[in-house]
């Protein structure tokens, strides 16, 4: 009898110090699998001098777990010296160092690439030759977007504001294009896609 009663009363523990473990995974808020957002900061080149652009544009985030995920962004730069449409894109990696709940921030570090782009509309011109007669040059449009030209690498937070959006704020260090260091900096706002964020009380 001895034996027995030592027994349940050792169950007894065990199931009492598990079960809130397992009420806390239950409740473990989990991040939308995709998240829709827009941003906007300045880069500044520190170089031989000092330059500074704003920019702003659109963000798509992708959670592939509670932790790790993929951002694509695309920030169109002012001012820039085509008269079209000029920006940089951005791919990363965002992994979450830190993560103190729903109602607080989450503190993440960022990994990735940056690129250009450029699109621009050139009207239809036309030119009066000497003789009379006119020549038409037709309205067209030209994109182009490159190779990744520098490396990025930084750290920032996310806190959700409500069920259906979030703050975030951003910085990265990035190298490369030709040479040149540049740190961006970023404040935006996330929309989450098929599922709500997690209560905040």
């Amino acid at each position: 009898m001895g034996g027995k009663a030592i027994a349940r009363a050792c169950a007894l523990v065990l199931l009492s110090l598990g079960q809130p473990a397992l009420a806390a995974a239950q409740l473990q808020p989990r991040p939308p699998r995709f998240e829709i957002g827009a941003e906007g900061g300045v880069y500044t080149a520190i170089g031989r001098g000092l330059a500074m652009l704003v920019a702003g544009g659109p963000r798509l985030s992708i959670n592939l777990t509670d932790r790790v995920g993929f951002d694509l962004i695309a920030s169109i730069v002012e001012p820039n010296e085509s008269g079209g449409l000029y920006g940089l894109y951005g791919v990363q990696v965002r992994h979450v160092v830190r993560d103190e709940g729903p109602a607080r921030s989450a503190i993440f570090v960022t990994g990735g690439a940056v690129g250009g782009f450029e699109y621009e509309r050139v009207p239809e011109r036309r030119v009066q030759r000497p003789d009379g007669s006119v020549v038409i040059y037709r309205a067209f449009t030209d994109g182009e977007i490159s190779a990744p030209a520098a490396f990025s690498a930084g750290i920032g937070m996310q806190r959700t504001l409500a069920r259906f959006a979030a703050f975030r704020a951003e910085a990265q260090g990035l190298l490369g294009f030709g040479g040149a260091f540049v740190v961006r900096g970023a404040l935006g706002i996330s929309i989450p896609v098929g599922r709500a964020y997690a209560r905040t009380h």
